[in-house]
């Protein structure tokens, strides 16, 4: 049996309106599906990435008028898509990546977990879920951005059963170099396919912090080795994989026998010592005063009770040695 599946992801430039990057990534999919891809994937909030559009013009349902005919587009074409865009629900704004199948129809929907303080001063709720989707090749799962810090995320897909990683991306660092060593890390530690899509720019090009858009939307496989890659110029970078290929982190020689070694290790887990990776936040805990305030906010829309910990203010402490490098 095999399951061969071409993926595509896209190093975006960006353009000054919506309606020009919703153009932009129409001629994406149509490149892509010229090419018979039967996924692709865009980066975090790409139809407003740049735009100077004020929030509140960006307040779509997920599907909405711009994120549908991106789908209906990658329908005609018979491809499943990865849409992120900024979606308001019940009043409510979150940065999502929606994902739609080969007939436009959305199978669900992620929203960004861990987001930043620019989010939270935009009015961008967390979202509150890590979620696996059903395609029809496989198991796919969502994230965003600065969510690729934070490696229990990708554990957790992986533990459930995800096959392919899709990272919706816009960093710019620390620098190309860790932004690549991680990508290429996680996919062989977590034995998936890790697709990330990334934002370019014109030259001239950075690889180092904050001055740049990176580009080099990336395709990695399960040993972590680089399948794909669009450089650091806008483009789109396909790769076929097949996921019931034996693979070394999958299929490997194992004391003498040859096992299934994903398998294997998820068998040989002691997850009893592990409690400190997921140990529920103190109320002793420092953390973040506007982070705080946002995940109250979405917890006591659930019913729970305030999210622990200590809030504190960065801009209020620059001389904070647990915040800030001493002078």
């Amino acid at each position: 049996m095999t399951r061969r599946v071409r993926i595509a992801t896209v190093s975006f430039l960006s353009h000054p309106s919506p309606v020009e990057n919703v153009e932009a990534g129409l001629k994406w999919i149509d490149e892509a599906g010229e090419q018979r891809v039967d996924l692709i994937v865009f980066p975090e909030d790409f139809i407003y990435h740049q735009t100077k559009t004020p929030i509140a013009e960006q307040e779509e349902p997920v599907p909405g008028p711009l994120t549908g005919r991106l789908a209906a587009r990658a329908a005609y074409w018979n491809m499943n898509a990865i849409i992120p865009t900024t979606e308001c629900e019940d009043g409510r704004l979150y940065n999502t990546a929606a994902i739609f199948n080969r007939c436009g129809e959305v199978v669900g929907k992620y929203r960004k977990t861990h987001i930043t303080l620019s989010e939270i001063e935009r009015g961008i709720r967390p979202g509150m879920e890590l979620p696996v989707f059903d395609l029809d090749f496989g198991k796919v799962s969502i994230l965003t951005c600065f969510d690729f810090w934070f490696p229990e995320i990708c554990l957790v897909y992986a533990l459930k059963g995800a096959e392919v990683i899709c990272l919706a991306d816009m960093k710019t660092g620390p620098s190309l170099y860790d932004i690549m060593l991680r990508l290429q890390a996680m996919a062989a530690i977590t034995m998936t396919y890790i697709v990330q899509a990334q934002f370019s720019q014109k030259p001239p090009y950075a690889p180092y912090a904050g001055r740049h858009r990176t580009g080099r939307g990336s395709i990695a496989g399960p040993e972590g080795i680089i399948l794909a890659d669009t450089g650091h110029k806008p483009g789109l970078a396909v790769a076929t994989v097949d996921l019931d290929e034996p693979r070394l982190t999958k299929d490997a020689g194992y004391y003498g026998e040859r096992v299934n070694f994903k398998m294997a290790l998820r068998n040989y887990r002691r997850p009893e010592l592990y409690g400190e990776i997921a140990r529920p936040r103190s109320d002793h805990d420092r953390i973040d005063g506007l982070t705080k305030e946002a995940l109250d906010r979405a917890r006591m829309e659930q019913g729970l009770p305030p999210y622990p910990g200590v809030p504190f203010w960065p801009k209020e402490t620059p001389d904070d040695p647990e915040i800030f490098p001493p002078k």
